[in-house]
């Protein structure tokens, strides 16, 4: 059995594991309501956002209304048992999340924020070859 090099992986270089993961990434995530088609009304997947034939809404163009119940509608989709922890509020439940990203708190402003940045990141690396 060969032995694995510094930098290296049994199942090969890090490089390789690294592209496995983004990918299975994208597909976990791709399915996952990221924003809004064109019409503003209407709510687009990740894979839609990617898509360059299909309009739709840039983070930036939401309302904040339209951030608001995208952050809802995506917290909704975790599983019951989600919980998020924070520094001073301890542990978050998903029903108490949702209920701090309605009200405006500063504790949903913060849920908003990750939930956006990671918007953010996805759409851009979905974006690269």
């Amino acid at each position: 059995m060969a032995k694995a090099t510094k930098g290296t992986t049994k199942s090969g270089n890090r490089r390789t594991q690294r592209k496995r993961n983004q990918t299975k990434s994208k597909n976990r995530h791709g399915s996952q309501v990221a924003g809004y088609h064109i019409d503003g009304a209407t709510t687009a997947t990740l894979n839609e956002i990617l898509d360059p034939t299909i309009p739709t809404m840039s983070l930036a163009e939401l309302s904040e209304e339209q951030r608001v119940n995208l952050v809802v509608s995506r917290l909704q989709m975790k599983p019951d048992d989600f919980r998020v922890a924070m520094i001073g509020p301890a542990l978050i439940n998903k029903t108490r999340a949702i209920a701090e990203v309605r009200a405006g708190s500063r504790i949903g402003r913060t849920l908003m924020e990750i939930e956006q940045a990671l918007l953010l990141h996805l759409a851009e690396t979905g974006r690269k070859p």
